[in-house]
C-alpha cells in the first residue's frame, strides 16, 4: 500500500498539479500468483527531469525507494521500479512508473 501511495502522490504533486489545466492519473494493477504484482502509475502532467530526483519526486517516494533497496537486500527476487517520461520538455505527456513486486517477497529483515 505504501509503495502505491508514494508513487501516486508523486504523480499528483510533481506532475498533474503542476499543470495549468486539469490532469489525470491512471493506476493499473495486475497480479499473477506465480510471478507477482505488476503496477503502473501513469499521469498526463508536466515533463519531469528524471535525472534530478529532488525536483521530480516527492520526499515520500524517495524514502520508499530507500526502504525498497533495504528489503531487496534480503530477497533473491527484487522489487524493480522503472521511470520514464511519456513526452519531451517541449511536449508534455506526463510520466510512467512501472513497479514489479515478485511473488513471495519478504518484507522482514
Amino acid at each position: 500500500k505504501l509503495i502505491l501511495f508514494s508513487f501516486a502522490e508523486s504523480a499528483l504533486k510533481r506532475g498533474v498539479l503542476e499543470k495549468s489545466e486539469s490532469g489525470t492519473i491512471n493506476i493499473m494493477i495486475d497480479s499473477d500468483e506465480k510471478q507477482g504484482a505488476f503496477i503502473q502509475i501513469a499521469d498526463d502532467g508536466i515533463y519531469r527531469n528524471l535525472e534530478n530526483p529532488k525536483e521530480s519526486f516527492t520526499r515520500n517516494m524517495l524514502m520508499m525507494e530507500q526502504v525498497i533497496a533495504y528489503f531487496n537486500n534480503f530477497n533473491t527476487n527484487k522489487i524493480t521500479i522503472e521511470f520514464s517520461n511519456k513526452g519531451t520538455q517541449d511536449e508534455n505527456k506526463g510520466s510512467l512508473v512501472k513497479i514489479f513486486i515478485p511473488a513471495g517477497y519478504n518484507y522482514s529483515a
